[in-house]
């Protein structure tokens, strides 16, 4: 199966810019510590007067295999990052333009099987 690039968008209204791009990295590593292929997104250019790379703060780019696996596991990984904090969203943006959107609501018993099967379809484009 063919690799699809997409970018996973983390938003919380409750958190400011610096304390969402602390929970961007740590997700991308716990998202890489599951096999998955993450990587908190880089901005293309630089802003000028400041120093270092600037950084898309809350977007990680994942390179995955579109498999009900790789869902799953993606899913996992959401799902504990809102038992921690149960004010998050995430937005999942296909190359194609497809976009899906997960809250809380999302990962309950009777919805969690719909949320797999939603991601795993955009995965599979």
């Amino acid at each position: 199966m063919p690799r699809t690039d997409v970018t996973l968008a983390i938003g919380c209204d409750e958190l400011d810019d610096s304390r969402l791009d602390v929970m961007t990295r740590a997700m991308a590593r716990s998202l890489q510590d599951e096999g998955l292929n993450a990587t908190a997104a880089r901005a293309a250019d630089a802003v000028p007067g400041t120093k270092g790379d600037p950084f898309t703060i809350g977007t990680i780019v994942l390179s995955l295999i579109g498999s009900g696996g790789v869902a799953v596991t993606l899913l996992q990984v959401l799902k504990a990052y809102l038992e921690r904090k149960s004010t998050l969203c995430f937005e999942i943006t296909h190359p194609n333009g497809r976009k899906v959107s997960f809250d809380a609501s999302c990962f309950g018993k009777a919805q969690l099987e719909q949320t797999r099967k939603i991601l795993t379809d955009l995965l599979e484009m």
